[in-house]
């Protein structure tokens, strides 16, 4: 449904008293500039009818919008519209149920939906049984998700849809436990990533053979300050690095890793957002370091990212 013509007379009489311009005369260049800046309810109404597709996803992503535009546009024709929609935090548990129920069929919306906060214990559950594996991926992580829907996916046949349940936040210590011996590496990963893993199961997880999960567990905020200490003398640079990073080790223990003999994790102490001032600066001299001489090896090895166990949300799916 379109403005109505009352809407348009005042529509274009705040284009112009601002812009000079009524809303015919506004370029498309106009057009993209208002639904990226424009704070007017009025105005993000209009431009949620756009014939562009790009200009009505911009609408939905303005700071301004309202949970009354955005009503009017869980009907929108283009899949890729609603699908934006659906992530969008100013819906509501209303305006999530009717894009469940007009766009069912559509996988990307239901993998949207699936992790939205204002998603509930039925349409988690029914999408907990979707055939798409990302949908339930979507589920599995999200926090409202209920108990026994986890303990279900934690037995999914796709071990991507394990590793989400193991890195979701309200995940209970025994399904953890239970998960910390997956056969897939992915799912003893998103274990060792959560901050709610016990801190028995982080440290058996802290001798695995492989990397990625001892650099997680070093990384985690959760570890208990023995193991983190033991983990700076870990073969691996990056798990060393994991430490550096983590907020809860120690001033003796960053200090001891600004003395490693890798550049790179030395550099890692720079980003721990909880060390003393003293203590990052000399860390951040290193990255300087580096970055002045890319020539070194220790400069082109890929830094690994542990900002995700600060997010509150798994980033595991590329």
């Amino acid at each position: 449904m379109k403005l109505s013509q009352n809407k348009i007379k005042l529509l274009d009489k705040y284009l112009f008293d601002k812009y000079g311009k009524i809303s015919d005369e506004l370029t498309h260049e106009d057009r993209v500039s208002l639904a990226e800046d424009e704070a007017s309810e009025i105005v993000l109404e209009w431009l949620s009818f756009d014939n562009d597709d790009e200009i009505r996803k911009t609408v939905i992503e303005n700071k301004f919008v309202t949970s009354d535009v955005l009503s009017g546009m869980v009907d929108d024709e283009s899949p890729a519209v609603v699908r934006i929609l659906a992530d969008n935090d100013k819906l509501n548990h209303e305006l999530l149920k009717r894009i469940y129920e007009k766009h069912n069929g559509d996988d990307l919306i239901m993998e949207a939906v699936g992790r939205s906060s204002w998603a509930d214990g039925d349409m988690l559950t029914e999408l907990s049984n979707h055939s798409e594996f990302r949908v339930r991926c979507s589920v599995a992580n999200n926090v409202n998700t209920p108990k026994e829907i986890l303990d279900k996916l934690s037995n999914d046949v796709e071990y991507w849809v394990r590793a989400y349940t193991a890195y979701n936040l309200n995940a209970y210590p025994g399904l953890l436990e239970q998960l910390s011996s997956d056969t897939s590496v992915s799912v003893k990963e998103g274990v060792a990533r959560n901050p709610s893993t016990p801190t028995a199961v982080l440290t058996r997880l802290s001798k695995d053979v492989e990397v990625k999960i001892r650099a997680c567990v070093a990384a985690n905020p959760n570890t208990p300050i023995s193991v983190l200490d033991e983990l700076t003398s870990d073969g691996s640079p990056t798990v060393r690095g994991g430490v550096a990073f983590n907020k809860s080790a120690t001033r003796a223990i960053l200090s001891k890793l600004l003395r490693d003999p890798d550049y790179w994790v030395r550099a890692q102490v720079g980003f721990n957002k909880s060390a003393d001032d003293d203590i990052r600066k000399k860390g951040a001299s290193f990255m300087k370091k580096i970055n002045e001489e890319p020539q070194k090896e220790t400069a082109r090895r890929p830094r690994k990212d542990f900002a995700v166990l600060e997010t509150g949300n798994a980033v595991l799916l590329n």
